[in-house]
């Protein structure tokens, strides 16, 4: 995001940002939906995985430990000024969110006729 903020006000122009709703830090920069595009959402995600066998009591715990971190004053003042959206969630979200852009994935791939060679 700094990059971003850099080139604001100079010759630079953002268009629009790929993400469901406005950017905190750039909140005159429209969403692609809000250009025209609709549905237009790509967002990059990280995660942490464990062994599948990992047993729930360990999962519960790390995941509550990560959400802490994600909340603590410096890890979110480092993350602002380097323009990451901090999110938690459980699991269960996680799932989710991977079933979602892997179905969204799954349809630009057949939609634009794309194969491996």
């Amino acid at each position: 995001m700094g990059h971003c903020r850099e080139g604001i006000g100079r010759q630079d122009r953002l268009s629009a940002a790929t993400s469901a709703t406005r950017l905190k830090d750039l909140p005159a920069v429209p969403t692609m939906t809000e250009t025209g595009f609709h549905d237009f959402v790509v967002e990059q995600w990280q995660a942490v995985y464990l062994p599948a066998k990992t047993p729930a009591p360990t999962v519960q715990r790390l995941n509550a430990e990560l959400d802490k971190a994600l909340r603590d004053p410096s890890v979110v003042a480092l993350a602002q000024k380097l323009g990451i959206v901090l999110v938690g969630g459980t699991p269960q979200q996680l799932a989710q969110l991977q079933q979602s852009d892997s179905a969204k994935w799954a349809k630009v791939i057949r939609d634009g006729h794309i194969h491996i060679d």
